[in-house]
């Protein structure tokens, strides 16, 4: 289980605002459930993390080290945001609750340059990505067990078909062999489960929590 420093508020009593409906708040509320509730699934996933953080082929090589709950904030938020580095550097660097979720304490001025989130985060595998989408995902059904019963979907009317032209057929139906590469073969969409699992915790976590 990651300490907090000195100085830091605890990860706990970080507040956040409810009817917030920016992406970040369910990710980061899932992260401290996860932190506060059930810390022994956050020290196996930071063990699975571990264990390939530091798989280098030589201890003299390397990058600029991160705790690997500090990986985990920034590894969920990557994915469930679908940020880029550079946008996640500068969270990461200037960003009150992310800052606070990793146990940063307000007057420690760490910075969280590109080139080290990259280094870190790049340095987890597929499949260890995946393993730590089911964990958490996990945790979303023993919290919700009824929530995969239900399909969420968006529907819409069509007054009338309107046949694509040739070349639009053609650039649609490239389009959809792209997307099925990259969702079907361990590509970047084989992951995004971390983002629904957040937000399935989150929405547990707020149930289990009584009225005040």
């Amino acid at each position: 289980m990651p300490q907090i420093p000195l100085g830091a508020v605890p990860i706990a009593e970080i507040e956040f605002d409810v009817f917030c409906r920016h992406e970040l708040v369910p990710i980061l509320m899932a992260l401290q459930h996860l932190y506060v509730n059930r810390p022994q699934l956050i020290d196996e996933i930071c063990s699975l993390i571990g264990d390939d953080i530091t798989a280098q082929p030589s201890p003299k090589l390397g990058c600029t080290g991160l705790t690997y709950w500090e990986v985990l904030v920034l590894c969920a938020l990557r994915l469930g945001a679908n940020l880029d580095y550079d946008q996640l550097s500068d969270l990461a660097t200037c960003h009150q609750k992310i800052r606070q979720m990793m146990g940063i304490s307000h007057w420690d001025q760490k910075r969280y340059p590109k080139s080290t989130v990259h280094d870190n985060l790049s340095s987890l595998s597929a499949a260890t990505i995946q393993n730590i989408s089911a964990l958490i995902v996990s945790e979303g059904h023993r919290l919700r067990p009824k929530a995969i019963e239900k399909v969420r979907a968006d529907s819409y009317v069509l007054k009338k078909e309107h046949p694509l032209p040739h070349r639009c057929q053609s650039a649609v139906g490239r389009s959809s062999q792209s997307h099925r590469t990259v969702c079907g073969h361990g590509g970047a969409g084989s992951v995004i489960g971390l983002a629904p699992a957040c937000l399935s915790v989150r929405q547990g976590a707020a149930d289990e929590t009584p009225d005040r």
